[in-house]
């Protein structure tokens, strides 16, 4: 009878048997050697299995995970390729229009709203066209804002000289410091999501918290930041009172984002020596500071011939509407991307596809 052929896996497991040829037992037991080479067969043939199961899992282990591709979109260029030409040249007689169009249904609104809801006797009516009128003219004069936005990009026209009158006349009826914002918010767009020096909303990181203990009374943030309560007073702090804090002390801006270091006090978008700007930009700030003296005084005036109660209804209402459209789509971009970053790799994003941040340059995020 041949031997069985034993592969060197099963050398191991036979060393205790002694060889065919020795002993006396197989020799006489053809039956039992008949089992023995089965067993012995169905062994090698085992081991050989599964040496080649380990071999494809390693191979599997080292291959590439190749995940689904997503859609493909065109490159920045391509885009532009397929804008019209034209639609990159701003016609200055259709951006004047547009200033005519909103000046006119501001002019338009302010005068009915001044005439005709005074004359209400009812107290109840009278308060709801009052808030009906804040309303509309905040909308209105959103659209003014966007039009000195515009400006400051140099889109409203291609004279930089107009733009840079127009803007700064609309900001400052506003009460917008022109080109105080207009120098901040181009290094805003140049550093966007930069952790350092982006000029506005950047996130509080893990390191800032733990500076800021005492003034969280040594509690940790997180434990009430999704309370309805504190989610309330930070939404009412942030749009009433959000843009003025950063015009007055430059908050959410990166810590690297000044042009110069300066102190805490000293980073104003009102002061033309300030750390937010450069040594030549100054005199634009002392323009930006006289247009807004210009309407305060106006302002001042008009309150010492209607009162300041009126005042505030034809202009204080419609401020705070305009800075709160301003602040609510800025909000809206700003916790989409704090909580994508903060808690989508852990527990809201599904897997493989983790959140998408922004461009970083100098230190990581780190927002747990």
């Amino acid at each position: 009878m041949r031997k069985p052929v034993v592969g060197p896996a099963c050398l191991g497991l036979l060393k205790d048997f002694p060889p065919f040829s020795s002993s006396p037992r197989l020799h006489h037991s053809p039956s039992h050697q008949t089992t023995l080479v089965a067993k012995t067969s169905i062994m090698a043939t085992t081991t050989t299995t599964t040496t080649r199961s380990r071999k494809a899992n390693a191979e599997a282990k080292t291959a590439p995970i190749t995940l689904s591709e997503g859609p493909v979109y065109p490159d920045i260029q391509t885009i532009r390729d397929a804008i019209p030409a034209h639609c990159f040249e701003p016609s200055t007689v259709r951006s004047l229009a547009y200033v005519v169009r909103d000046l006119s249904m501001v002019a338009a609104l302010g005068w009915a709203a001044f005439t005709y809801i005074p004359q209400i006797e009812s107290f109840g009516w009278r308060t709801a066209a009052w808030i009906a009128y804040g309303y509309l003219q905040g909308l209105f004069c959103t659209g003014v804002w966007i039009l000195a936005h515009e400006c400051g990009h140099g889109a409203f026209s291609v004279h930089q000289r107009l733009n840079n009158v127009v803007g700064w006349a609309l900001h400052s009826a506003l009460m917008v410091p022109y080109f105080s914002w207009k120098y901040s918010h181009h290094r805003h767009h140049r550093f966007t999501g930069h952790m350092e020096k982006d000029m506005a909303f950047v996130p509080h990181t893990k390191a800032d918290r733990e500076k800021r203990r005492l003034a969280d009374l040594y509690l940790d943030r997180e434990l009430f930041e999704d309370v309805p309560v504190v989610q309330i007073a930070k939404l009412l702090m942030h749009q009433l009172a959000g843009w003025q804090a950063y015009l007055l002390f430059n908050v959410s801006a990166g810590p690297d984002s000044q042009q110069k270091k300066a102190s805490w006090w000293r980073v104003s978008h009102f002061e033309p020596t300030s750390g937010v700007f450069r040594p030549n930009e100054a005199i634009f700030i002392a323009i930006s500071d006289l247009g807004l003296a210009i309407v305060a005084g106006l302002l001042y005036l008009a309150s010492t011939v209607v009162g300041w109660q009126t005042v505030f209804l034809m202009y204080g209402a419609p401020y705070f509407w305009v800075h709160h459209w301003l602040g609510m789509s800025l909000l809206f971009l700003v916790v989409c991307w704090t909580r994508a970053d903060k808690r989508g790799s852990r527990h809201h994003l599904p897997a493989p596809h983790p959140p998408r941040r922004p461009s970083l340059r100098g230190r990581e995020l780190d927002l747990c």
